[in-house]
């Protein structure tokens, strides 16, 4: 059967143009595709024009973004990352906000690399006081600063405050003063400052002894210059003369066995007597002056005492205080003369001592005899010096006899008692004392 002319046509355009197309596509993908095989899958074409980023559609990507940069609508777009963030950059080349950021106190001004805003100190400028963020810049003096230099001004600066409260003279603390001497309130003889910058008059204090009596008159009326008048008012080698009794005092009784001022004048006598002696008399002039003191006024014995035992040569002044030393080791430091004439102290502790300072010529006999004509009422300076006047032998023969009469009667000054004694439980030891008289008494 004929097909008509019309169908021919058609069928003509439609191989031509399959043809055609299938011409342009070998072509194009390169004769990528078999036409002769029909199971063939056909490729994916990947679709990046206009893209950056994200999907090409064929399950690849047509780019990466780098940064800050996120991939929106396949564009890489920068992000700003200001999430707990109120100043400083977002990295899109903006700020995520300045300081002091609403929220933010006045003081936080400046922000931190975590892009927080907080308190920059201020210290430019400054040494000391306040950084305006609840610190210090430094404290006064500074590094840099003189040592007077201790008050801190409101600019932050270091100055000198000076300080002249209370004082009339002398240095201020800043290199300046604060007034001379006399002070228009002072007297005239006022004319030297003292380190306390009170205005003061001096003394007039010749030696040793006068330095020493002004000094110790500082502790009954103290005063904070008293002491330093006395040795402003005395020379130089004065000064120095005193010091050393304290240099020694202070060096030889640091723990003293005995009182301080009795160790004192054992251990420096000769310091002592250099600065306070002035006689020529014997140890046996001392006893009995210092034995005439019992007679004093209670608030007089001191200073009898004191004079009596610098009235004698050194060599007398040592042998006296080696008796006061020997008696405070036996326990009779502070002791009165009648006490120690009571108790036989001398005879029963210190008789080599007491020898060495005072003796005579007397017998046995004689020291007894002697003391029994004492007076009651100065009995105790009699009976020392009846002590001074027996030899050696004549005190040990009496002291013997003595101990017998005290284990029997209280005191020495007990007549009854002692004339019982005597005749009784110390028979031996009194005929002894008076047959010592052509003996061992002498």
């Amino acid at each position: 059967m004929a097909v008509p002319r019309v169908a021919r046509s058609i069928q003509y355009v439609v191989i031509v143009a399959w043809v055609v197309s299938a011409s342009f596509c070998s072509r194009h993908y390169e004769s990528s595709l078999d036409l002769r095989n029909p199971e063939q899958e056909v490729l994916c074409v990947p679709d990046c024009v206009g893209r950056d980023c994200g999907n090409d559609g064929c399950g690849g990507m047509c780019g990466n973004c780098e940064g800050p940069e996120e991939c929106l609508s396949h564009r890489c777009v920068c992000v700003p990352g200001c999430i707990g963030r109120n100043c400083g950059p977002d990295g899109c080349g903006s700020l995520c906000g300045s300081c002091p950021c609403p929220s933010c106190e006045v003081s936080e001004t400046a922000c931190s690399p975590s892009g927080i805003c907080v308190c920059a100190p201020d210290c430019e400028g400054r040494v000391c006081g306040p950084d305006g963020c609840g610190g210090l810049c430094g404290s006064c003096p500074c590094l840099d600063c003189a040592p007077e230099e201790t008050m801190c001004l409101d600019d932050g600066s270091c100055v000198c405050l000076p300080d002249c409260q209370g004082r009339e003279c002398g240095p201020d603390a800043c290199s300046g003063t604060c007034g001379n001497c006399p002070c228009p309130e002072c007297t005239l003889e006022q004319g030297t400052c003292a380190p306390s910058g009170r205005c003061v008059a001096l003394l007039d204090l010749e030696d040793c002894a006068e330095l020493s009596s002004c000094v110790d008159e500082c502790w009954l009326e103290p005063f904070p210059e008293c002491t330093w008048i006395c040795g402003q008012s005395a020379p130089w080698q004065v000064v120095q003369q005193y010091e050393s009794v304290w240099d020694c005092a202070l060096e030889a009784c640091f723990e003293p066995f005995v009182e301080w001022e009795t160790c004192a004048e054992h251990e420096c006598a000769e310091e002592l007597y250099e600065c306070y002696g002035e006689g020529y008399g014997t140890c046996e002039d001392i006893l009995h002056c210092i034995a005439e003191c019992a007679q004093e006024p209670i608030q007089a014995l001191a200073y009898c005492e004191h004079t009596c035992k610098f009235g004698g040569s050194l060599e007398a002044y040592i042998e006296w205080t080696d008796i006061e030393y020997c008696l405070a080791l036996s326990g009779y430091e502070s002791a009165s003369w009648q006490e120690l004439a009571a108790d036989d102290a001398l005879g029963k502790f210190c008789a080599l001592e007491f020898s060495q300072c005072a003796y005579g010529n007397n017998t046995c006999e004689d020291v007894l005899s002697c003391i029994a004509s004492c007076d009651t009422v100065l009995w105790a300076p009699c009976y020392f010096g009846c002590l001074a006047g027996g030899t050696p032998g004549a005190l040990e023969l009496y002291w013997t006899l003595e101990s017998c009469l005290l284990n029997e009667c209280t005191t020495m000054d007990e007549q009854q008692c002692l004339t019982e004694a005597l005749n009784a439980k110390c028979t031996g030891e009194y005929d002894d004392c008076l047959s010592g008289a052509a003996g061992a008494g002498r």
